[in-house]
C-alpha cells in the first residue's frame, strides 16, 4: 500500500501530520489494514497528546480529570487545563468533579467520559473482582457521569453534549480480537451502547444528548506500555501478534 509506505516516510521525516493524513488514507482504501491503524495510533498520539490538549489548542476552558494525581498535574500543567483527581467509579467524586468544573469555567458544554480499561483474560478464568472493575470502570463510570451532567444541565439550564467511548467491540466480535481473551471488556462495552440508547430515550425533549464513539484499537498509555514489556495480547496467535505491533 503506497498510502501506508508515505505515512513511513513522513514519519522518518518528522512530519507526524502528514504520516496520520497517509495513514488514514490507507485505512479508507483498505479498513482491516491493521499496521495501518497502528501506525496511525502513534501519529495522533504524537500530533495531540490528549483530548484536553486539543481542546485547549482550540480556546477552550478545559477541566481534565484523571485517577493518577501525578499524571494529572503534569498533563494539566502542560496544556493549562483545570486538573480534578477522580476514580469515575466512585459516583461521589464524579459529582465533586462536576461542581469543581463548573466553579472554574462555568456551565459545562461537552462532556468526554475518556476513562476505560480491558484485561485480556478468557471468560473461563475471569474473576468477580476482573469483572467488578471493568464494569465500575466502563459501565458505572459513565453512568454516574451522565448523571451528574444531566443534574448540571437542568441546575444551569445550558445546553450539554455527553461522549462516551464505545467500541467496535460493543457491536461485534472484531476478526482482528478473536484471540485476545476481551469477552469480559467486551461486554462492558456492549453495555455501554444500551446504556446510551436509554439515555437518548430518557432525556428526549430536555438540552442534553449522548454521543458514542466505535473506535478500534485506542494507542493509550496502557497500550503503548503493553506492547512495550511484551504483555499486550498474550495468549495471541504470534503472526497476528506480530501484524499488530509491526
Amino acid at each position: 500500500n503506497i498510502l501506508y509506505v508515505r505515512g513511513l516516510w513522513a514519519q522518518q521525516l518528522g512530519d507526524e501530520k502528514a504520516a496520520a493524513r497517509c495513514f488514514w488514507e490507507a485505512i479508507r482504501k483498505s479498513p482491516t489494514h491493521r499496521r495501518a491503524s497502528y501506525q496511525l495510533g502513534l501519529a495522533l498520539q504524537n500530533i495531540a497528546p490528549t483530548a484536553a490538549a486539543a481542546f485547549s489548542e482550540r480556546g477552550a476552558r478545559v477541566t481534565a480529570a484523571d485517577i493518577d494525581a501525578a499524571k494529572l498535574e503534569t498533563a494539566a500543567a502542560a496544556v493549562g487545563t483545570t486538573p480534578v483527581v477522580c476514580n469515575v467509579a466512585d459516583r461521589d467524586q464524579v459529582e465533586t468533579m462536576f461542581a469543581t468544573a463548573a466553579a472554574a469555567h462555568g456551565p459545562i458544554d461537552l462532556v468526554c467520559a475518556n476513562a476505560g480499561i480491558g484485561r485480556n483474560k478468557a471468560l473461563m478464568t475471569t474473576t468477580p473482582a476482573n469483572l467488578d472493575l471493568l464494569f465500575d470502570i466502563n459501565l458505572r463510570g459513565p453512568l454516574w457521569t451522565a448523571q451528574a451532567s444531566h443534574a448540571h444541565v437542568r441546575a444551569t439550564g445550558h445546553r450539554g453534549r455527553n461522549l462516551f467511548p464505545a467500541s467496535e467491540n460493543s457491536l461485534s466480535l472484531p476478526d482482528a480480537v478473536r484471540d485476545m481473551k476481551l469477552g469480559a471488556y467486551a461486554a462492558t462495552k456492549h453495555a455501554l451502547l444500551i446504556l446510551a440508547e436509554w439515555l437518548r430515550e430518557e432525556w428526549a425533549g430536555e438540552e442534553i444528548t449522548p454521543a458514542l464513539l466505535f473506535p478500534g484499537p485506542v494507542y493509550t498509555e496502557p497500550f503503548r506500555d503493553a506492547v512495550a514489556s511484551g504483555r499486550f495480547g498474550e495468549g495471541i496467535d504470534p503472526a497476528r501478534k506480530a501484524a499488530i505491533e509491526s
